[in-house]
């Protein structure tokens, strides 16, 4: 069985800013897949859209997923729409623990916007982000019910969202370790 920690959902939900905190805890290596697409072809995701369409870029998606998913003891941090193609679904639920993290469109659009990097979100470029926000995750969610745990990051910080996370991770990891075949 793979040891990953495996992290899904919408953007804005703490994805990355998390699992850097629970790789740091459990002493791993943390992987953001937008970011090793963004590194290996030197391109923005947005300019990949743009130019290539989305059909290449979910190719260029499952590639990363499948080389970082081979591996173990990695917090891997996922695009918000990765989980929705049924291929990488099934590779992320084999690679380890899949944890949704979830959020309010209200408090994803509020912590979008205020981000750094909010000039570069495509969401917010709608005409209504809030409606786009609320609409697209609506979409998304029966998706991102089918991870393993789901946990809700609104009102929490950083720091107790990595904390729920390595948790998570410790009792799964307990759990699976302690389940012997019947003979």
């Amino acid at each position: 069985m793979k040891r990953n920690l495996i992290l899904v959902g919408f953007p804005g939900t703490g994805k990355t800013q998390a699992g850097r905190l629970a790789a740091r805890a459990l002493g791993w290596q943390f992987v953001d897949s937008d970011e090793a697409i963004t590194s290996s072809t030197g391109r923005t995701i947005e300019d990949i859209f743009i130019q290539d369409g989305e059909p290449a870029f979910r190719a260029m998606e499952r590639d990363v997923l499948r080389s970082v998913c081979s591996g173990d003891n990695r917090v891997i941090g996922t695009g918000g729409g990765s989980f929705v193609e049924p291929e990488n679904r099934d590779l992320m639920l084999e690679a380890g623990l899949v944890v949704c993290l979830d959020a309010p469109p209200e408090v994803i659009w509020e912590r979008l916007s205020s981000s750094p990097d909010a000039e570069v979100r495509p969401l917010l470029k709608a005409t209504e982000p809030l409606q786009r926000i609320t609409e697209l995750k609506s979409k998304r969610q029966s998706c991102y019910d089918m991870a393993h745990l789901s946990i809700s990051t609104e009102g929490l910080s950083l720091e107790q969202v990595a904390t729920a996370l390595v948790d998570a991770f410790r009792f799964y990891a307990d759990a699976t370790h302690q389940i012997t075949p019947h003979t």
